[in-house]
């Protein structure tokens, strides 16, 4: 005897449908429905969906929607995350491509800010090297000018106006000499000058700061100008001639005695050649074209 799988009731083992509920007993790994060969253990038929344990059937067409929703919802889940590994790999790789084009522009500008400023710092020393030389040949002029440009040899150079020697000896060089006679009167404008050259219309440029330049005026009378494009050459030259002894010019009048630093002094001290000694006077500085001026009076 036998038991019916799918009401229990004892039936003959050669019967093949069940005399209580009638229906077909089931062959060992065959279908009773269709025949289909089944694997044991198994509750349904994979062909036609009928219930190897009680005869029941599930419809073909849910079975393949369940599995096609399945297998469409395991191809969706792939496809996400396939998805999501290729934006990934895209997304870090457009990242990086951006950081190392950043990275290199960064590292370009540094490089180029390096390189900038080393060769600031070159060009700052080579001007700074330039200057120091200018300013120490600068210097070094001045020096070799002032220890030709004394009293005495202003003095020599006083007395002989038109003595291209006299004004070598004092540091000086003959810039330009101009002579117009009206017929009564010879006019001549004689200019000797330090680091200076004739511009136009008779006006001298400075070449240096520390240029100078002595203009003669011979008419009827004798005047001597003293320029300096230095306001401190100027007070140089003022202090120096007080230690010598000219007498400065104050009010419009001569002083011919005057207390002075280095003490009291008097032009007849001052030697000249004949039997009178001239008086000179020196103004107090001025400006003029923005040049700083002393007037040398000359009184024979």
């Amino acid at each position: 005897m036998k038991q019916c799988p799918y009401c229990n009731a004892q039936i003959a083992d050669d019967s093949k449908f069940c005399g209580e509920c009638g229906k077909e007993y089931p062959q060992d790994n065959v279908c009773p429905k269709c025949g289909a060969t089944v694997n044991e253990g198994d509750i349904y038929c994979e062909i036609c969906g009928r219930n190897l344990k009680n005869g029941s059937y599930v419809s073909s067409d849910d079975g393949k929607s369940g599995i096609d929703y399945m297998k469409i919802l395991l191809s969706s889940l792939l496809g996400i995350i396939v998805g999501i590994v290729i934006l990934a790999v895209i997304g870090g790789s457009w990242y990086g491509c951006n950081e190392y084009a950043a990275y290199k522009e960064r590292a370009a500008a540094r490089e180029k800010f390096v390189t900038d400023s080393l060769e600031a710092v070159r060009q700052d020393s080579l001007r700074m090297v330039e200057q120091k030389e200018k300013d120490e040949l600068e210097a070094k002029k001045l020096a070799e000018f002032r220890e030709k440009f004394t009293f005495e040899n202003l003095l020599s150079l006083l007395k002989n106006h038109d003595n291209v020697v006299a004004a070598k000896k004092c540091g000086l060089s003959l810039i330009y000499k101009d002579v117009e006679n009206d017929g009564e009167v010879e006019c001549v404008d004689i200019v000797y000058g330090y680091e200076v050259e004739r511009g136009s219309d008779k006006q001298v440029v400075a070449k240096s700061d520390n240029a100078c330049y002595l203009n003669f005026s011979l008419d009827t009378s004798t005047q001597a100008i003293l320029y300096f494009n230095d306001a401190a050459d100027a007070d140089y030259f003022q202090n120096m001639a007080k230690e010598y002894g000219l007498i400065i010019y104050e009010y419009n009048k001569y002083v011919p005695k005057k207390r002075m630093s280095s003490g009291y002094h008097n032009v007849d001290s001052l030697d000249w050649d004949g039997e009178y000694a001239p008086m000179y006077s020196l103004s107090n500085v001025s400006s003029e074209r923005g040049w700083y001026v002393v007037n040398i009076g000359i009184d024979f």
